[in-house]
């Protein structure tokens, strides 16, 4: 755990004197992207060995209240800048030493939080205050948790913040009016909630060079997704149809207003406005196991999935979906 102060404080690793850039104490985006990655070098640096490289993959990070809600909604750019900054560094260490690196993560993952009010932060025994316009507190582990549900795990530990987390603003990014060609690399989890996954290390372009690029496409279907009522799917044709068939093991369900890929998967469009962009995100697991998290009204193999975008729903084949208590989707085998 790294806590960046305005001025020396004495507390863990990393502490930085306010920006020029800063008005009012308050944060610049410049200097948390600068904080994030300083963050990152560091832990890469404390991690690698001669034989081997290892870093963070996982990284929550935590505001004042005030700079939060400064910047939460450029909080997807943040990360994709943040990422290009890591692939920079990797690409050069295994061009030069560790050329055998096979990724120890699926993906980056990000979590940003405003501090809660009145929060006390723990460490080497003694209580510290919360933080102040301007502060940064990061926390950084190896792996990311498979399920975002898990993410407060990360506080267990010595370092840990005694709290309840207050989290702001869950409303998802995908609501607001964002070109989503320049974020198609992100997967917007929620709207301070995103992963994006482990390519080349190289630069994420506003858009991939082909769909490969961007979409992790199966040979095989994984499923068919069956319309029976209330809707029709829509094709890149635009042409309408009552099957979509999942070549991927994760995709999007959304209204027609989406485009056809959401953070770098397919979107399975339907010829309404009556659903988010996107309403739900599908993925396979293995064997029959399929796994749904909402952001609209859904019900799952008949049992309401929280529409956070962060509850898991299990389902499995020939089970149905219900969005909106109107459009009904079944499950088939391929």
């Amino acid at each position: 755990m790294s806590i960046f102060r305005k001025a020396a404080s004495g507390v863990h690793s990393s502490i930085l004197g306010e920006s020029p850039e800063q008005k009012e104490g308050y944060l610049s985006r410049t200097e948390l992207i600068d904080r994030i990655y300083k963050e990152f070098v560091q832990r890469q640096k404390l991690n690698t060995t001669k034989y081997g490289l290892l870093f963070p993959t996982n990284f929550m990070v935590y505001l004042s209240k005030s700079d939060y809600d400064l910047w939460n909604e450029t909080f997807p750019y943040t990360v994709k800048e943040v990422v290009n900054r890591f692939n920079e560094v990797i690409r050069k260490l295994t061009r030069r030493k560790y050329k055998d690196y096979v990724p120890h993560a699926q993906f980056w993952q990000f979590q940003f939080s405003a501090f809660p009010e009145g929060g006390v932060i723990f460490h080497d025994g003694a209580s510290e205050r919360g933080l102040e316009p301007g502060e940064v507190l990061i926390m950084t582990k190896i792996h990311p948790d498979m399920d975002l549900d898990e993410v407060n795990s990360m506080l267990d530990g010595e370092d840990r913040v005694v709290t309840t987390l207050h989290m702001k603003n869950s409303q998802t990014v995908s609501q607001l009016a964002i070109n989503k060609a320049a974020l198609r690399q992100v997967d917007i989890r929620s709207k301070d909630r995103f992963r994006v996954k482990f390519a080349k290390f190289g630069k994420m372009q506003e858009v991939p060079v082909n769909e490969e690029d961007s979409s992790p496409a199966s040979h095989s279907a994984a499923a068919r997704l069956v319309v029976l009522d209330g809707a029709k799917f829509l094709s890149a044709s635009g042409k309408d149809a009552t099957t979509y068939l999942m070549s991927s093991k994760i995709i999007y369900i959304a209204g027609k207003a989406s485009s056809e890929t959401y953070g770098g998967y397919p979107v399975a469009r339907l010829d309404t406005d009556a659903i988010g962009t996107p309403h739900l995100q599908l993925r396979y697991l293995q064997g029959d196991e399929f796994q749904v998290a909402a952001w609209g009204k859904t019900v799952a193999a008949e049992k309401p999935v929280e529409p956070d975008g962060q509850h898991w729903q299990t389902l499995r084949f020939d089970e149905q979906l219900l969005l909106n208590g109107e459009i009904a989707i079944e499950i088939k085998r391929p």
